[in-house]
């Protein structure tokens, strides 16, 4: 036996010097992996189905606390790995076989041994973890409120021509992953504050006690969390992204979170547990708090048409809506886990103060009625080698149901792949739900999606997706069952660490109501297939290690086919960094877009202050360039313990331009402008 440990630890020494001599060799010419590709196509299309983005920034601080706290990898558990969403299940698994067949890993090069680990997840992983620091030991609860990290983040901002900007306040301490606390204050642009109709001064404000690992508890939530559940089918609160096509293609986070955003609808209020052991967890909550509705009235009084999620609070009417109904709900779940499968069981239920009653339109037939609804589901997945499966079966109070189902499959070391069925009834509805569908939330659908990546070459990237899918009912702005199809087809080209090259093209093809002289006076108007070609070209140039540039072209085509009103769209921009040592930082762009209307927006992400997202949707004809600038300074000493304050500054101007003999009228300058600030102060 010793004989035979001897033996396995110098093979596992000879493969650890293979791989660091391999890596010494590569390490040159190995590019640098954009991380963010994905993550903006998924937010590009949640833009467009659902023309916003919500106000939650609790992944970005999340993934900036894993950086301040390193995940120890020999020490980690699978749920903490799976918590950072880069790596696939069946990598997990190899990893902790791995661990447990040679021991402790002695250098990070050894990650490269552990099958269907490759260079580029191993890049991306790594500034998300470390090897050797031992996991933090429990404190007792009140010794938890010491020693921790406090952070404070203002920010403001306004369009010049509004009169009252917009303002956001959060306080939060954090003692490693075991406390954090805090609150939020937040209103919008055009909002009172301490004066008119809001002399409390903030529209919003919320509290956060969250506490992992207390007594028998493996969580305790006070005040304002969110709940995700199986796939999404009957809750899902939080925003959940993926940096590749086929991880993207599954819902995974934790069932409970801490909420300190600045949306004001998307969260419950109250307290909610969690206990179990290794195998075996539990889980419920409460939560009572007031909501924003939309309301009408008939011959019987007031009801409820929806819950309004924009938070807006400006208008006469907007202020008489303001949290004006109750809404109280429980939930539960349970789940069994092994290291190869999990099974749980979800429930959620829920009670207004008014009831709910789908408007006349023959679309919403079959919306939520009465002053309760309840949900549950069964979901679950299973791990085998290189293949994964999940899914989820959900049920409404109706006794309709919602069907999804997935799986995610490593063929070779460099292609990966992932199929994804969904079947929604056409009268299920759920409140708070967020599944992987054409629609915001499950129901009336059915389709198949097809995601794979492929790396050919050291140099090349191939990402793809196929999705067809019908609508057994009518929705909005379509009369009549459809069927529609969404393809998109990437390639990315790093020829060195310095450049990279993108080339997009995505088509799809929607039914919508055609809007056609012959058919405008038809009592129903049958659907047409609303079509959209988007071609990209992307350029990333590395001047140096603190200076890049990225360029980037966009065109467009869209129109019914049967209406016959094909509209063009364009959007070129060029935009640099700057990094000037630790402290500073500047970017800035230059952009021009020329769409037909708003039916040939594009979408597009801009750099934004930090934790905050801006996705606007360009429409018309315009110039528009921003700055953004990011000085950061502070104490840190050699203990770890100090201070830091970041302040960012960020300034917009958009000209409406009509090119005449090439200059601007004077009509159209100085049309749209806005300034942001924040301050972020943290303490050690």
């Amino acid at each position: 036996m010793k004989g035979k440990i001897q033996w396995v630890q110098l093979v596992r020494t000879g493969c650890i010097i293979a791989v660091c001599l391999l890596q010494l060799h590569t390490a040159k010419a190995q590019e640098e992996e954009n991380n963010g590709n994905w993550k903006e196509q998924l937010l590009e299309q949640l833009a467009d189905r659902e023309e916003s983005i919500p106000e939650d920034d609790d992944e970005l601080m999340a993934m900036d606390q894993f950086i301040r706290h390193p995940i120890a990898l020999n020490e980690a558990t699978a749920a903490q790995l799976q918590l950072l969403q880069i790596l696939h299940p069946w990598q997990i698994n190899n990893f902790l076989l791995y661990r447990s067949a040679f021991g402790k890993l002695l250098s990070r090069y050894e990650l490269q041994a552990i099958p269907g680990w490759d260079s580029a997840t191993i890049r991306q992983l790594l500034p998300y973890v470390t090897l050797n620091e031992k996991a933090a030991s429990d404190r007792p609860l009140f010794r938890r409120f010491r020693g921790g990290e406090q952070q404070v983040l203002l920010r403001s901002g306004k369009l010049f021509k509004e009169a009252k900007p917009a303002v956001f306040v959060r306080y939060r301490y954090q003692f490693k992953q075991q406390l954090q606390w805090g609150f939020t204050g937040e209103k919008d642009a055009g909002e009172s504050f301490f004066r008119g109709a809001q002399k409390e001064g903030f529209d919003h404000t919320g509290f956060h006690l969250f506490v992992r690992r207390i007594g028998p508890l493996q969580a305790l939530a006070i005040g304002d969390f969110q709940v995700n559940l199986g796939q999404g089918l009957i809750q899902w609160q939080s925003m959940s992204f993926a940096p590749t096509p086929v991880l993207s293609i599954k819902k995974q986070s934790e069932w409970l979170k801490p909420y300190s955003a600045a949306g004001e609808l998307n969260y419950h209020r109250g307290i909610a547990v969690s206990a179990g052991n290794k195998h075996l967890k539990t889980g419920a909550f409460f939560s009572y708090r007031k909501v924003t509705g939309r309301t009408d009235t008939d011959s019987s009084g007031e009801f409820l048409t929806g819950f309004d999620a924009s938070g807006y609070h400006r208008t006469v009417l907007e202020q008489q809506r303001r949290k004006n109904t109750t809404l109280m709900v429980t939930g539960a779940m349970m789940q069994y886990k092994t290291n190869h499968w999990h099974l749980g069981f979800n429930a959620v239920g829920y009670r207004t103060s008014k009831p709910f009653r789908p408007p006349p339109a023959l679309y919403r037939k079959f919306g939520i009625e009465g002053n309760t609804w309840h949900n549950a589901s069964i979901d679950g997945s299973a791990t085998l080698q290189n293949f994964h499966l999940f899914w989820e079966w959900a049920v409404d109070k109706r006794m309709t149901t919602a069907f999804t189902a997935g799986t995610m499959i490593s063929l070779s070391r460099h292609f990966n792949m992932a199929i994804h069925y969904r079947n929604f009834s056409k009268k299920y509805q759920a409140l708070f739900s967020s599944a992987i569908a054409q629609n915001a939330s499950p129901g009336n659908e059915e389709g198949w999606l097809l995601r794979w990546e492929w790396q050919p070459a050291r140099n090349w990237k191939l990402q793809g997706s196929a999705d067809i899918f019908r609508f057994p009912w009518l929705k909005y702005r379509i009369d009549a069952p459809a069927i529609g199809h969404e393809y998109l087809f990437m390639a990315i080209y790093q020829p060195s660490r310095r450049a990279e090259l993108q080339f997009r093209y995505q088509h799809s093809l929607k039914p919508l109501n055609a809007n056609a002289e012959n058919v405008e006076n038809q009592v129903i108007k049958y659907p047409g297939s609303a079509e959209r070609r988007q071609w990209r070209w992307q350029c990333l140039w590395k001047i140096s290690e603190n200076f890049s540039l990225k360029q980037r072209v966009d065109y467009l085509l869209a129109g019914i086919r049967r209406a016959g009103n094909l509209q063009t769209g364009i959007s070129a921009f060029m935009e640099a960094t700057r990094r000037v040592g630790r402290k500073w930082m500047f970017n800035t762009r230059l952009h021009f877009f020329d769409t037909d209307t708003y039916e040939s927006r594009i979408y597009g992400m801009e750099r934004d202050l930090l934790y905050s997202y801006s996705m606007p949707a360009f429409a018309g004809k315009a110039i528009r360039t921003y700055a953004l600038a990011r000085c950061k300074w502070g104490n840190q000493k050699a203990a770890k313990r100090g201070w830091e304050v970041e302040c960012w500054l960020k300034m917009m101007k958009q000209w409406p331009a009509d090119l005449v003999n090439g200059s601007l009228t004077e009509t159209g300058f100085f049309s749209s402008a806005e300034l942001k600030i924040q301050l972020i102060g943290k303490i050690r």
